[in-house]
């Protein structure tokens, strides 16, 4: 008897996906990390003379730029390189059967079990994607529809810009732990967002307030040194000598001759002295 695959069940007896991270969910000041629901996803690679075909089959657009993305209700195609997609549905659809028909030539892999989804929303958004992830999210270089395969901390992502304030992190399921522990820790460390117009305000009020001033510090005076001959400190060159006199004088004071004396033995030399008994 012959085995009806999965894909060709109804709907309603085909085993139901549960995420590996399904439930959780982290906050933080103006930003949500959560779990995104199940999704069936589809790798894709296709030459572009396959490209019509496919996506008449799939019933998106397959995007030729890089970095870009389209959507056709819950069903996206992520680009991810010259001759490959990521397509997602949300829906759970069936992505392989419908490109079964297409007779060009290409690669349909479901890849659903491979990966997950976290779902990042919120004013601080970009600053917790930031955090681990070296792409430029202002808006004007990421809009609304990027998408981008890179890293976060020590994984890869794709990354989906879904809104201007809310992203798709598609990453490994084995990772998946990792990628929501580090954006749920970035969460908590965000920064309340500011209201709009507030950092231009806030920057000009910096610009306009006085800069601290040290206060000047008090050279002490000048000890003058008698045995160091600096002309710039004495005003005469009969100061400095006098200086240099004074400083010899209480440094070397003056005490009595040295008196030496010897005795001397008769027959001998003046200036020898007697250093030894004579012989008897």
């Amino acid at each position: 008897m012959a085995r009806t695959p999965a894909s060709a069940r109804p709907a309603a007896t085909r085993p139901q996906r549960r995420t590996v991270l399904a439930g959780r969910h982290a906050a933080g000041p103006s930003v949500s990390v959560a779990a995104a629901p199940p999704a069936s996803r589809l790798s894709l690679r296709a030459a572009a003379d396959a490209r019509p075909a496919l996506e008449k089959a799939l019933g998106v657009s397959l995007p030729a730029r890089p970095k870009n993305s389209a959507s056709a209700g819950a069903r996206h195609a992520l680009w991810l390189g010259p001759d490959e997609w990521l397509v997602i549905d949300e829906d759970a659809a069936d992505l392989v059967a419908l490109c079964r028909p297409v007779k060009a030539l290409h690669s349909a892999v479901d890849v659903s079990h491979r990966n997950t989804a976290i779902l990042v929303s919120g004013p601080a958004a970009a600053d917790v994607l930031s955090a681990g992830c070296p792409q430029d999210l202002s808006l004007a270089a990421f809009p609304v529809g990027a998408c981008s395969r890179t890293i976060l901390g020590k994984v890869e992502i794709v990354l989906l810009r879904t809104g201007e304030q809310a992203f798709r992190v598609e990453v490994w399921r084995s990772f998946s732990d990792y990628a929501f522990a580090f954006l749920a820790d970035a969460a908590r460390d965000a920064a309340p967002a500011l209201p709009e117009g507030a950092e231009g305000h806030i920057l000009r009020a910096q610009q306009d307030a006085p800069m601290p001033r040290d206060k000047p510090k008090k050279t002490p005076p000048r000890k003058r040194d008698p045995l160091v001959a600096d002309p710039s400190v004495y005003s005469s060159r009969e100061e400095l000598d006098e200086e240099l006199d004074e400083g010899l004088k209480e440094t070397f004071p003056a005490s009595d001759p040295v008196s030496v004396t010897s005795t001397t033995t008769p027959g001998r030399p003046a200036g020898r002295t007697n250093s030894r008994p004579p012989r008897k």
